[in-house]
């Protein structure tokens, strides 16, 4: 999507440029390489990354801790492949959300429903910095504890030359990686692939967030409309009145189908990160808290390094998941907010049947616009309460485990 208006550039943010990047923003006149190459990087991080590292944990069984650590980061690259290739999937769906942003965008308002918008927007831009940020901070942690522990993990290379020794990740690959040349093209392959697999995670989260937050905006613009739809010139012609709330009907069922599209399209996605997400907050807790106790009450050096990767990595998977529920409560909030509207216009001035009109948009605001996990429990701030009281539960459970 290429649209210049100002509007439409600051609602969008860093996501076009996150987006780009992985090669899941649509874009006009793209050639069939560009189109499908979120595919390529999907197959990259999942034959890289994720696959060895699921066959090394077959060697890391009998260390709980280290496999904990594996699944940590393994759990996280997993989303990230599925997300890229969910977002090529539904590339058709992002083209129609986003060019209903751009021509929301291009019309004209008022002030009131400008400012609305501009709120909306602005919440949703400081999500899409905050997450580039959080994503390079953790890129430069994660690779520098990697880069520092290689020629020390180097040192203790077995005899089982398959074994991933001194990477980025704990992995088990089809080939030796003893010596240089085939260590160090993996290593380097592993770097660059890393960024991409970030970036998986992220950019489709805060993208999500972003349109969401413009369909809140657009539901508050509809609210103040059914606000002030009673005014002089309505009294004075009835006619006003009605294609004023015909209007106000259309728009409303257009969102409503908007919100029901991107319902439709990514509850699944939304289920998969909600279960997954859960898990990995428990062994994101436990990994710190063994590392941190080990770090206290051991005989080497505390791994700062190594703590700084896992408090931005927790406070980054934590983030995009409150992400997402602060977003799902505000449209039921906003959705449902259109019912009181009517109540705050000048309704009483208005002819029976007028008025009586206003209770079909009362009533169909009644039934709340909601993203879902997998149609099973809508996204709320309750939602993120249960899931961290949850994980919390599990990973008492995995400390109990270590003591004994």
């Amino acid at each position: 999507m290429t649209n210049d208006n100002p509007g439409y550039a600051y609602a969008y943010g860093w996501n076009r440029f996150n987006m780009g990047i992985i090669g899941a923003w649509p874009e006009k006149n793209q050639n069939f390489f560009i189109k499908n190459r979120s595919l390529v990087y999907a197959v990259a991080v999942f034959a890289i990354i994720w696959l060895p590292m699921t066959a090394s944990l077959a060697f890391l069984r009998e260390d709980l801790n280290e496999l904990i650590g594996c699944l940590v980061i393994n759990v996280p690259v997993g989303i990230s492949v599925y997300k890229l290739v969910l977002f090529r999937l539904r590339r058709s769906v992002l083209e129609v959300m986003l060019s209903a942003m751009a021509k929301d965008w291009s019309v004209s308002r008022t002030d009131e429903e400008r400012k609305a918008m501009i709120e909306k927007a602005k919440y949703g831009r400081f999500i899409s910095i905050m997450s580039v940020s959080l994503a390079g901070s953790m890129f430069v942690a994660f690779s520098s504890v990697g880069a520092w522990a290689a020629p020390y993990q180097r040192q203790f290379i077995t005899n089982e030359t398959k074994l991933a020794i001194g990477f980025l990740y704990p992995a088990y690959f089809p080939y030796d990686t003893k010596e240089l040349r085939g260590y160090l093209p993996t290593w380097f392959g592993q770097f660059f692939v890393t960024i991409v697999s970030m970036i998986g995670y992220s950019g489709p989260d805060s993208s999500m967030a972003m349109m969401i937050l413009h369909l809140c905006g657009q539901l508050a613009t509809v609210r103040l409309a059914l606000t002030n739809i009673v005014d002089e010139e309505c009294i004075k012609d009835s006619s006003i009145y009605w294609k004023k709330l015909a209007s106000i009907i259309k728009r409303h069922e257009e969102l409503n189908r908007c919100g029901e599209l991107l319902e439709k399209s990514f509850n699944g996605m939304l289920l998969i990160q909600m279960v997954l997400c859960t898990i990995t907050f428990c062994f994101q807790g436990f990994v710190t808290f063994t590392t941190l106790i080990e770090g206290l009450t051991g005989d080497q050096d505390f791994p700062y390094l190594q703590m700084t990767f896992f408090i931005i990595h927790g406070f980054y998977t934590i983030l995009h998941l409150f992400v997402y529920c602060w977003a799902g409560d505000l449209l039921v909030f906003e959705s449902t907010a259109l019912s009181h509207a009517p109540y705050e216009s000048e309704w009483f001035r208005l002819q029976p049947a007028q008025a009586k009109a206003l209770m079909m948009v009362t009533n169909r605001s009644r039934i709340p616009l909601q993203i879902t996990a997998g149609k099973f429990v809508g996204f709320s701030l309750e939602l993120f309460t249960s899931i961290m009281k949850t994980s919390m539960g599990y990973l008492s459970v995995l400390l109990a485990m270590m003591d004994t």
